[in-house]
């Protein structure tokens, strides 16, 4: 009897394991895409956020990575602009402003100007500009701008 007894709850324990379990989806696959960037051949790229927002920048695209580290995955996009600083700054901020971020700046210097775009229920796009200018007053303005985000 106590064999029976111990061969019932075995196999009743073994059983209840076996029910109807729901599986997690997994985050890749429900998650949607951090971010999408459309570049033209004149050298305009489009970027769109995860929450919709449009950001257009006129330059050379020098890197786009998504890298992992001790805080999460961020995606990082860097451009090379033949403009001034806060030119680009002013037109990226009015991009944002439309989707309902606001601008905190970071770092304020004739060198480097960085800026976090933040939006409640989202994360902060932070933006650096540096500036390239050349020694040459003939010669056009540069900024390397780079976005990143968490995703």
């Amino acid at each position: 009897m106590k064999k029976n007894l111990i061969s019932a709850v075995l196999i009743s324990a073994t059983l209840v394991g076996c029910g109807d379990s729901k599986e997690q989806p997994s985050a890749s696959t429900t998650a949607a895409p951090a971010s999408s960037i459309v570049s033209s051949s004149d050298g305009s790229h489009q970027l769109t956020l995860k929450d919709g927002a449009k950001i257009s920048v006129n330059g050379k695209l020098v890197r786009n990575v998504t890298f992992t580290n001790e805080s999460g995955t961020f995606q990082r996009y860097i451009f090379d602009v033949d403009e001034k600083t806060m030119s680009i700054e002013g037109t990226l901020f009015a991009d944002m402003a439309k989707s309902g971020y606001n601008r905190v700046i970071k770092t304020d210097s004739p060198e480097v100007y960085a800026v976090h775009y933040q939006k409640k229920g989202f994360p902060s796009v932070g933006a650096t500009y540096t500036s390239l200018e050349t020694k040459q007053p003939d010669e056009n303005s540069k900024t390397r701008l780079m976005l990143l985000w968490k995703i």
